[in-house]
């Protein structure tokens, strides 16, 4: 973890810090194929309800779940495990709140996303009662930066992220 950087004003002087049942209330990930093996970088994101959101939700807390446990926890959830990615391939851990941490998002670089992505969420999603997500969709950084109708997580990372990634 010591490669990772953090970003916001509440990073703590440790990223272990960060790893802590209460930490934060919200956990999320967003997978993504940076600028260098891509023309342009390249996001992964769900849809829910018509926006663009990161793969995230509540962390549980009672159960004393750690934040880079409960990001795991949601995206296989929302991808309905039909993607894994790595914890090793973090790049960029995003902190935002107001009074105090409120969520992260983690950047998690990966080289390609698989062909028929897609196609096997829509297979996987089938036999679920109610999926979380309407859909997944990988968006280049142009798509991203002029999409109006994306969730709060991503609304409030999304010019770190926009700017992390071109490298």
């Amino acid at each position: 973890m010591s490669k990772v950087k953090c970003i916001g004003q509440w990073c703590p002087k440790s990223l272990e810090a960060i790893n802590t049942p209460g930490f934060i209330l919200r956990a999320g990930v967003l997978p993504y194929i940076p600028a260098t093996i891509a023309r342009e970088a390249r996001f992964l994101v769900g849809v829910k309800d018509g926006e663009y959101t990161d793969f995230g939700g509540g962390c549980k807390i009672k159960k004393k779940e750690k934040p880079f446990e409960c990001a795991a926890r949601e995206l296989t959830e929302e991808i309905l495990g039909v993607f894994k990615v790595h914890p090793k391939n973090i790049t960029h851990i995003l902190i935002t709140g107001k009074a105090r941490p409120h969520q992260i998002v983690m950047l998690i670089r990966v080289d390609d996303f698989p062909e028929g992505l897609e196609d096997d969420f829509v297979v996987a999603r089938a036999g679920v009662a109610k999926p979380e997500l309407e859909r997944i969709e990988v968006l280049t950084a142009t798509e991203l930066s002029r999409a109006r109708k994306i969730s709060d997580s991503l609304k409030s990372t999304k010019s770190d992220i926009l700017r992390l990634t071109r490298k």
